[in-house]
């Protein structure tokens, strides 16, 4: 008896030990709250509601994000407004670029992934594109690069406080925060990729403003 109340003791402390608890009462209480949502699973989720999309939806939906958004981003002529070639499902902003720039005068850019980096090349109606990284695509090496002052930025899923969830690569985060100027960043979504809340750490970029088919919302930061 006295050994197998040794052993039992012994278990107890190792799973104090193991969990950094006070107490196995600790460790009962804390196993009856839900674990907390990765930011995986969560893009699990948004893409699911994403790809129940039909394509003539999200055809529709990018002349409604061109509508919302021409009328709630201000654009001048010395601007550069980076946006993205779509991948399937994602909401198209390549509508709203075009009107943005030829009211103002602004030029285009889009993203090209160089292995671990990102930069944004100057993108000219006419001139041939090339596949960019993670099967996009983007304007040749020959291209001028440029420094965004709007980016119009793709993203998983979105909260009501302006979090964004991206791929999870970090390529945007990185780029804009080399950045000498801080740009305007737009969010172009679907309404159904909204979540109730969207798990941030210190190096995610929030959104200053976002555009669904629905209409626009401006984020205080």
């Amino acid at each position: 008896r006295l050994h197998r109340l040794r052993a039992k003791l012994l278990g107890a402390a190792r799973e104090r030990a193991k969990w950094m608890l006070k107490s196995l009462a600790d460790l009962r209480a804390q196993a009856g709250q839900a674990p907390l949502v990765s930011k995986q699973c969560l893009r699990t989720v948004a893409r699911r509601r994403r790809q129940a999309l039909a394509s003539t939806e999200l055809a529709a939906f990018g002349e409604r994000i061109a509508e919302h958004g021409s009328m709630a981003v201000d654009c001048l002529g010395e601007d550069v407004i980076a946006a993205y070639w779509p991948l399937p499902g994602e909401a198209d902003p390549r509508a709203l670029a075009t009107r943005l720039a030829e009211r103002s005068g602004a030029r285009l850019a889009l993203p090209v992934v160089d292995g671990d980096e990102m930069e944004f090349r100057e993108w000219r109606d006419g001139v041939a594109l090339e596949p960019a990284g993670f099967g996009t695509m983007g304007p040749s090496r020959g291209a001028p690069v440029l420094q965004p002052s709007i980016v119009l930025m793709p993203l998983v899923a979105f909260d009501a406080t302006g979090a964004r969830l991206g791929q999870g690569k970090g390529y945007y985060d990185r780029k804009l925060a080399q950045l000498a100027a801080k740009p305007l960043v737009v969010g172009i979504a679907c309404a159904c990729q909204e979540l109730p809340v969207v798990p941030t750490e210190p190096h995610d970029l929030g959104l200053d403003l976002l555009v669904t088919e629905l209409g626009a919302t401006s984020f205080a930061r």
